[in-house]
């Protein structure tokens, strides 16, 4: 996982919805970056589509947050915006 990765999980652990747009803004990288972070988190699992009206939102997975529940990704996810 590289750290545009990460930034993209980080942001989405809190929880709810985000768009890609939105995504990128709050990870502070640009859009395009946080389009293929969101392929490659989709690709392996660790996001989803949102549900209901939210379909062109993404949240992690239940793979993604037991993922952020273990020791490794909780260290991953403590990813310094601007880094």
């Amino acid at each position: 996982m590289n750290t545009t990765e990460a930034r993209v999980l980080a942001t989405l652990a809190p929880g709810g919805q985000l768009t890609a747009a939105q995504i990128a803004d709050s990870a502070d990288i640009t859009a395009r970056a946080a389009d293929r972070a969101i392929k490659a988190l989709a690709k392996t699992g660790l996001i989803m589509t949102g549900t209901g009206l939210r379909r062109d939102a993404w949240t992690l997975s239940r793979r993604g947050r037991a993922f952020a529940d273990t020791s490794r990704g909780r260290a991953l996810l403590d990813v310094p915006a601007g880094v």
